[in-house]
């Protein structure tokens, strides 16, 4: 349990006494569905009648120039418009043809740029495949022009447009260029801007290159510079809840759920904090807290994905778990791959009181694919080899089993090993087999390592596998010991390894 409940208590106890009474019903999580903007919007684009849409749209980025919030539930309405654009691309082709609006240009542009970040993944760099990255970059440098003429048309306030310019420009020519971006973007912005400078400070993260201390510095110039701005306790908000979830993942939870408690004092309407509350909670076993951060995330974002899914997880193990269908599908189609791989498991099998549904998990899975992910790949696999909603191809779902395996799906490289140890549908190749378990084992999957010593010898597993994992952490250890001046044994080591 967490050691340091009281005060997360506490918050949600102040929430509750100030929030609609709909909004929370205890142990029965409740919908709030707020009056949607996006869903508005695409009424009246369905209509025909765009010049309405765009007029709202256009108010939007009045009103969030001065409102926080206002600039929040913007950028999620228009992020909803881009996914919507790749569910009805006929409907948008339209509104683009009829119309040279900026509110259309700003729409593809950030279509372009999700497509992009769903190409390059959520990977490690070293384990997003070559031309996941050659494809990010090809969709970033398409999406630069077309935020360039939407800032031209709205106006320099557009704190959107200005955001997808910082973004492609850390992609497309890098930080030092982003920095200069962010620059002349907040002097534009007038009072710093939101969206603007909290995409900035996402790059300043030690995982993308930058540093804590670049961030703190980052908030401090922010708050000097426009004081006042309600969006320097947004940064602080963001600041710490990027420390809370290195240390989540360094496996220090009760550090991360001070520093979430740190956020949400500076922004209690921070929805990813409490999803990320709501996960830590889940992780250490109380229930009744992560049910509690979930709904409250759901409140304030209901596109929240974490809490989606975290909710999910937990009404899975409840009395009634066909409850999370519907948190589990909001979150596939957000783009949680544990929430694919699990409404797949349970459509495929017909588990939790559903029947068997192959054609919905066909679709689903073709849908994933949008995304171009490693989990989609495998997804396509599990459709060719079972024949889910589709005719069984074992050689097509063995080439998608490969592709996901090549991305970074340790998952798909141990399917792909069984079809090749037992000629399942391609010709029988224990030493292709084999090398697969081996990427999977290398990438700690327990059944890989299980099936290598259960089909080789000691020595030969001692040899093929142990072996060559001690020789690259021993020649990492060196490498980064070589560094250190003055130490000649380290050096000789990193030389007999290299």
């Amino acid at each position: 349990m967490l050691q340091n409940s009281f005060h997360i208590w506490f918050l949600l106890f102040i929430w509750v006494l100030c929030a609609p009474v709909n909004a929370l019903t205890v142990g029965t999580p409740q919908r709030v569905e707020p009056v949607s903007w996006s869903g508005q919007w695409i009424e009246w684009v369905r209509a025909g009648d765009h010049v309405r849409a765009e007029a709202d749209i256009e108010l939007r980025l009045k009103q969030s120039s001065t409102d926080v919030h206002v600039n929040q539930r913007l950028n999620n309405a228009l992020e909803t418009m881009a996914r919507r654009w790749r569910v009805e691309p006929a409907l948008f082709e339209v509104w683009l043809r009829a119309s040279d609006h900026g509110s259309v240009r700003l729409v593809q542009a950030k279509l372009k740029t999700n497509i992009a970040w769903a190409a390059r993944g959520v990977h490690m760099a070293r384990d997003v495949h070559t031309d996941n990255f050659a494809r990010m970059h090809a969709l970033m440098a398409e999406a630069e022009p077309l935020y360039e003429e939407a800032l031209e048309r709205l106006g320099p306030s557009c704190d959107p447009c200005q955001r997808g310019l910082v973004v492609t420009a850390y992609y497309n020519r890098g930080a030092r260029e982003a920095a200069l971006v962010v620059d002349r973007a907040m002097q534009a912005l007038g009072g710093g801007g939101y969206l603007t400078p909290l995409e900035y400070l996402h790059y300043l993260q030690p995982k993308w290159g930058g540093s804590w201390r670049q961030g703190e510095a980052f908030v401090h110039v922010f708050a000097r510079d426009y004081p006042g701005s309600k969006t320097t306790a947004v940064l602080r908000s963001q600041l710490a809840e990027y420390k809370a979830d290195e240390l989540w993942v360094a496996n220090k939870r009760h550090q991360a759920t001070v520093l979430l408690q740190e956020s949400l004092t500076w922004d209690p309407d921070n929805a990813s904090a409490w999803a990320s509350l709501a996960a830590l909670a889940n992780a250490e076993g109380d229930g009744a807290m992560a049910m509690e951060a979930a709904t409250r995330a759901l409140h304030l974002d209901p596109e929240a994905k974490m809490a989606l899914s975290t909710r999910a997880s937990m009404l899975l193990e409840g009395p009634n778990p066909a409850e999370a269908l519907a948190d589990l599908e909001g979150a596939t189609v957000l783009g949680d791959d544990w929430a694919l791989a699990t409404l797949v498991r349970i459509l495929a099998n017909g588990l939790h009181g559903t029947p068997k549904a192959p054609e919905r998990v066909a679709s689903i899975c073709r849908a994933a694919m949008e995304r171009d992910t490693p989990t989609a790949y495998a997804c396509m696999a599990s459709v060719y080899y079972f024949g889910l909603g589709e005719a069984v191809d074992k050689p097509r779902a063995f080439g998608y089993f490969l592709e996901a395996s090549d991305r970074g799906f340790k998952g798909s490289a141990v399917d792909a090993g069984f079809m090749l140890m037992r000629g399942d549908g391609v010709p029988r190749d224990e030493e292709q087999a084999i090398a697969q378990w081996i990427r999977a084992a290398d990438a700690g999957d327990e059944r890989a390592t299980q099936l290598l010593r259960g089909h080789m010898s000691t020595w030969t597993y001692f040899w093929r596998v142990q072996r060559p994992a001690y020789l690259r952490h021993a020649k990492a250890y060196a490498e980064q010991v070589q560094a250190v001046p003055g130490v000649l044994l380290a050096g000789l080591l990193g030389w007999l390894l290299s």
